[in-house]
């Protein structure tokens, strides 16, 4: 009996084992498998966001009205300096692929805190100069859309 007894909780213990060694090697390849996802998710987002899209302008509005469009494509980045009424200046600079308000003579700063834009969801504006900085694809430059026509 004793002896039986020692043989079933043997071979009870291989069997936990084998389940366990199961178990590990599961959650192993689960894990692998969501590293990989995480890493393949991560390099599209990235290559997304670093990718500068042909054909890329930024729309320069000033009290209404489209004063400049420049091209996002220039691999060097410059500055200009659009001067409006009053002494009132905002100092943009473009790089590849983004545009951003980098000083400003309005009293709040906010059009500085926005940052620099790459994508046409958001634009930048300066409510005390009446600038608008637009980011536009080379359709939309073209001048026709899906509901214009």
């Amino acid at each position: 009996m004793v002896l039986l007894d020692h043989i079933e909780s043997m071979l009870m213990n291989e069997k936990i084992e084998n389940i366990t060694q199961q178990n590990n090697k599961s959650v192993f390849l689960i894990g692998i498998l969501i590293g990989i996802l995480f890493l393949m998710s991560a390099a599209t987002i990235w290559y997304q966001y670093k990718t500068v899209q042909r054909g890329m302008y930024a729309q320069i509005y000033q009290n209404g009205k489209l004063i400049q469009t420049l091209s996002l494509t220039e691999r060097e980045p410059y500055t200009i300096m659009i001067e409006g009424e009053n002494g009132a200046y905002n100092l943009l600079e473009i790089r590849e692929g983004e545009v951003g308000i980098v000083d400003a003579s309005c009293p709040d700063k906010l059009c500085e805190n926005m940052g620099f834009i790459s994508q046409p969801l958001l634009p930048i504006t300066c409510l005390p100069n009446h600038l608008i900085i637009q980011i536009v694809g080379e359709e939309a430059y073209m001048g026709l859309d899906g509901i214009a026509y």
